[in-house]
């Protein structure tokens, strides 16, 4: 007998999708709306956003990442940044940023604690009217708005 998924949490979004947090055998799933928006199986363009963005930061550099998610970009982004270096992270969604403290921190070695990291609770796109010059770089994951009844990203 195949186990089932988990439902751990639910939220809307400020543009009324339906957000849902399952679990698996450790495998979590954010779905919108019915579709799969992202797993934690599946994260290879999050890995690699940063380092397209940024491959080598310099001292003191400040990247803005437009949406927390799962944390892997953001994770990425601390992997790469100088110890002097900061990772301001923009998360509309208030329950996304309690779902990674509370469930998916562990897949990311918990990088909204890294003292690097800075919280942005709010719209991206405030964040980077409010840092005009402050940030070196500014990877957007857009994936997040479009619906593919495949769950392709």
């Amino acid at each position: 007998m195949m186990k089932p998924w988990e439902k751990l949490a639910t939220t809307t979004t400020p543009d009324g999708t339906w957000l849902e947090l399952r679990r698996h055998d450790g495998e979590f799933v954010i779905r919108a709306d019915g579709y799969d928006l992202m797993t934690s199986r599946q994260h290879g363009s999050e890995d690699a956003m940063m380092a397209l963005a940024c491959p080598k930061p310099g001292a003191g550099a400040t990247v803005l990442i437009g949406g927390l998610g799962m944390g892997y970009t953001l994770r990425s982004t601390r992997d790469l940044l100088p110890a002097d270096g900061k990772a301001v992270v923009a998360e509309l969604v208030p329950d996304v940023v309690a779902w990674n403290r509370e469930y998916m921190g562990g897949l990311n070695d918990n990088p909204l604690e890294d003292p690097r990291t800075e919280l942005f609770e709010g719209d991206v796109a405030i964040a980077i009217r409010k840092g005009v010059g402050r940030f070196d770089a500014i990877p957007l994951d857009v994936t997040a708005g479009e619906r593919d009844p495949h769950g392709a990203h």
